[in-house]
């Protein structure tokens, strides 16, 4: 742990630049404000245009070591889905956000302003807050499921296409909506 004064934090963020697209920015750096775990979990949802699929929570006890991540997997409303894939340790443990709910409808706003059919919204609930992470459009690492969540998964893809195909006839941009502007061409909701 090491504190940088803002010249010093510049010539590093510049240093790891080089080869990468900028901007590159940090403005806050996260703390889970729980003794259990010293970083913030990570908000996963997986999301068919507009539709949340599934939530990947993640708790990393220490930093960049997924060998000893715990995950756990709920729907929209917070319900447990169990070990929907047998390449990750599910722990119940692994707490729902209390704000799940606004994590819900930001992670459902967010997907809708992308043209594609699926997109994972990655998110930090911190307290009251949702942070943003990334949108993730190809999520590496392991990406298997039982057979039976995995059909449902391709099924509501298919549908979320057919959602997204009616939105772009309807005047949907065929860009990634930004900023602050009208949502007359996203579905209602």
């Amino acid at each position: 742990m090491r504190e940088f004064d803002a010249d010093e934090l510049r010539g590093l963020v510049a240093s790891k630049a080089i080869g990468r697209r900028l901007p590159i920015f940090a403005e806050e750096f996260l703390l889970s404000g729980s003794s259990d775990a010293p970083l913030p979990d990570d908000v996963k949802v997986y999301c068919a245009y507009g539709k949340v699929l599934h939530i990947m929570l993640r708790r990393m006890p220490q930093h960049a070591d997924t060998t000893v991540a715990q995950y756990r997997y709920v729907d929209e409303s917070g319900h447990d889905l169990g070990k929907v894939t047998p390449a990750r340790q599910v722990s119940p443990l692994v707490p729902v956000p209390t704000n799940l709910e606004e994590v819900v409808r930001v992670a459902e706003l967010l997907s809708l302003a992308v043209p594609l059919p699926f997109v994972r919204v990655d998110l930090y609930a911190r307290h009251e807050d949702v942070l943003f992470g990334e949108l993730t459009v190809n999520p590496g690492g392991m990406q298997r499921f039982r057979q039976e969540h995995s059909s449902w998964m391709a099924a509501e893809w298919e549908q979320a296409e057919a959602r997204l195909q009616t939105d772009l006839a309807n005047g949907r941009p065929y860009a990634v909506v930004m900023g602050a502007h009208s949502t007359h061409h996203l579905p209602e909701g």
